[in-house]
């Protein structure tokens, strides 16, 4: 599972994506697509109560007195038939006997005329003003919509308002009216119309779930990520310690099975070498296990440490002090430069004690020359900033951030230059941020590592 992911956990993130996105994008757009159609057809037939509405009410006379126009009998004025897929206003004969045509005026002087039993305007341009406002009562969508009626018949075309291009697209479907001309009604921004007032919630609820789609895998792809580098870290890191500690073990061995064998009444000397052999892998191994508990410790512990007043020249002394031994046999130069003895800083002693430590160590055994490491400090406002130069092999500047991760080392191919564990500058990061300080690397002039440690000042 784990080589599955290795191999094809980019690609298939990827692939899943545009899955994602392309669902989406097709539902969006069938959706739009629907929801544009449904808003031309409401349109068309809102328009066609319009025509019925303005007819009826054109009519010079009371309901009452329909009959003397019309004969006995009920007239229905909403009735709509359907020819060719195009809707045709009329209003159908009665059974009485009817004038062939009657020709009226009702109070707005528009020209009525009753022909076979139908009605319509002989004033065109009205109803194309009458259509062009009344229609956006009837959908409160276009109140504000750029709209144009169009009439087309055999002998002309027109448009209200006047002298606009007629465009097939984003237009509702003709209605035939009684003069075998036709009606329709082209919605200049009905994109915008449907996005905002019908598609606005759904876009709103795929963008929220693509965000919410991303971010799910973009996390499940971090973990993964994560759990794979620590996996191979803890892999370095096991390897590593067993190394580490098979060397002090086995020289244990060796002096124990020299001393069994080995007269020391006689040969005072040499059993004396072997309990000096003792000591430093008992040493060694001290300080092995004291490094992987010490790491264990500043992780687990959830502790608000007890910070106090610490001397900082005091603390780097006493932290050159334990690295004598290596100092001497490397023939190290520690120079403690510009360093007041009135510096104090608040941090927990012992804590503060095993960041230097590690941080003096690395430079001591990083390098391929003498060793010389330069310690300076300087206040700024409530902080102190301790500078660590040496002139070791340095630090690539793409690991400046890799090299606080727990397990994590520097190699070249599968093999560490220096063996170690990789928890010394995870535990230096961890346990100065307890302390309120903190610490990066700083790319040097030369060749060589900087690293800048920034504390609190202890006030009084």
């Amino acid at each position: 599972m784990n080589t599955l992911f290795t191999n094809f956990g980019k690609p298939l993130f990827i692939v899943a994506c545009i899955v994602v996105f392309t669902f989406q994008g097709y539902w969006l757009w069938n959706s739009f697509q629907n929801k544009k159609k449904e808003f031309l057809e409401q349109t068309k037939f809102e328009m066609t109560q319009v025509f019925m509405n303005k007819l009826i009410r054109s009519l010079p006379i009371g309901p009452k007195k329909i009959d003397s126009i019309f004969g006995p009998g009920k007239v229905s004025f909403t009735n709509i038939q359907s020819i060719n897929n195009k809707s045709q206003i009329f209003i159908p004969n009665t059974k009485s006997k009817l004038k062939t045509k009657t020709t009226v005026k009702n109070k707005k002087n528009d020209t009525i005329t009753i022909k076979d039993g139908n009605t319509f305007f002989k004033d065109g341009n009205r109803m194309d003003y009458i259509l062009y406002n009344e229609i956006r009562s009837y959908i409160p969508e276009l109140v504000h919509a750029d709209i144009t009626v169009y009439y087309e018949s055999k002998k002309s075309k027109r448009t209200y308002p006047l002298n606009r291009s007629i465009k097939n697209t984003n237009t509702t479907e003709p209605i035939a009216l009684l003069d075998h001309s036709t009606c329709r009604i082209h919605i200049e921004n009905l994109n915008g119309i449907i996005i905002t007032h019908k598609m606005l919630w759904p876009i709103i609820f795929s963008i929220l779930y693509i965000i919410l789609f991303l971010g799910t895998i973009l996390i499940l792809f971090r973990n993964l990520t994560l759990n794979q580098k620590l996996l191979k870290n803890k892999e370095i890191f096991t390897r590593n310690m067993t190394h580490e500690l098979k060397i002090p073990i086995s020289t244990l061995l060796i002096a124990a099975e020299g001393l069994e064998k080995y007269n020391i009444v006689n040969e005072p000397e040499g059993a004396r070498k072997y309990a000096k052999s003792i000591q430093r892998a008992s040493t060694q191994l001290s300080s092995l296990v004291e490094t992987i508990l010490q790491n264990t410790k500043a992780d687990n512990n959830k502790e608000v440490l007890k910070l106090t007043r610490i001397n900082l020249l005091t603390l780097l002394e006493e932290v050159k002090e334990i690295l004598s031994g290596i100092t001497i046999k490397s023939q190290a130069k520690v120079i403690f430069q510009d360093i007041d003895r009135s510096i104090d800083i608040k941090g927990n002693y012992e804590q503060m004690k095993q960041v230097f430590l590690n941080l003096l160590d690395n430079s001591l055994k990083y390098t391929e020359k003498q060793p010389v490491i330069i310690i300076s400090a300087e206040r700024a406002r409530n902080r102190i900033i301790i500078k660590i130069e040496d002139n070791g092999i340095g630090i690539p500047e793409k690991y400046f951030q890799e090299v606080f991760k727990t397990y994590f080392r520097i190699t070249n191919g599968d093999l560490h230059d220096v063996k170690g564990f990789g928890l010394g500058l995870s535990f230096v990061k961890s346990s100065l941020k307890k302390q309120n300080g903190s610490i990066r690397i700083l790319k040097p002039e030369s060749a060589g590592t900087v690293m800048e440690l920034n504390l609190p000042l202890y006030e009084s």
